[in-house]
C-alpha cells in the first residue's frame, strides 16, 4: 500500500487505513510526518516508548516500571526484527511505535514484565494486542509453546 496523505497528518498504512482530518500536534509525529494512528486513535508520543535491539541493564528496566506501573512494564515483542519496545502506557502504544518502524503484525505480542520478580516469573503472557483468532491466538496470552520460548529468550538476551 502506498502512504496516503490528509491536511490532518500522513498516516502510514502499516498503522491505519484512515487518519483523522483534524491537525495533530508534532509530538505525535515522526519524522517523516507520519501520526501515530491505529484505529482512528491517537496514541502516546513516540518518545515514550523505548525500542531495544541491544542489551540494557535490568536497572534501566526497573526504573521504567518505576515512572509507570510501579512493579511492571508493559513491552511488544517483535519476534522477527528481534526487538522489544518498552514503556508504553499501552501495549498498543509500543505495537503502533514498532509498526511505524516497519515491524509486521503478526511478529509483535504484548507481554508484562515484572523486574521485582525473579528472573524465571517475570515475563506475563498477558496483552489484548495478542487476541488473533485468525492466527490460532484466541486468548490475550501466547498460546504457541515456540513462540513464548523465543520471546523468554528475548528479553534474558536484551535485559540483562
Amino acid at each position: 500500500m502506498t502512504e496516503s496523505r490528509s491536511s490532518g497528518c500522513a498516516a502510514q498504512s502499516k498503522l491505519s487505513r484512515h487518519c483523522s482530518e483534524a491537525p495533530v500536534p508534532s509530538g505525535l509525529r515522526f519524522p517523516d510526518g507520519a501520526c501515530l494512528a491505529v484505529y482512528n486513535l491517537t496514541v502516546a508520543d513516540p518518545e515514550e516508548v523505548l525500542i531495544i535491539s541491544t542489551p540494557i541493564k535490568a536497572e534501566r528496566l526497573a526504573e521504567l516500571a518505576a515512572d509507570t506501573f510501579g512493579d511492571m512494564v508493559k513491552a511488544v515483542v517483535d519476534v522477527s526484527r528481534r526487538v522489544i519496545a518498552l514503556g508504553g502506557e499501552l501495549h498498543s502504544d509500543e505495537e503502533a511505535a514498532l509498526l511505524a518502524g516497519g515491524s509486521s503484525q503478526g511478529d509483535l505480542w504484548g507481554i508484562n514484565i515484572y523486574p521485582d520478580k525473579p528472573r524465571p516469573e517475570w515475563v506475563e503472557f498477558d496483552s489484548m494486542i495478542n487476541v488473533r483468532p485468525r492466527m490460532g491466538n484466541p486468548s490475550r496470552s501466547v498460546d504457541d509453546p515456540g513462540t513464548r520460548d523465543l520471546i523468554l529468550e528475548m528479553v534474558a538476551a536484551l535485559i540483562e
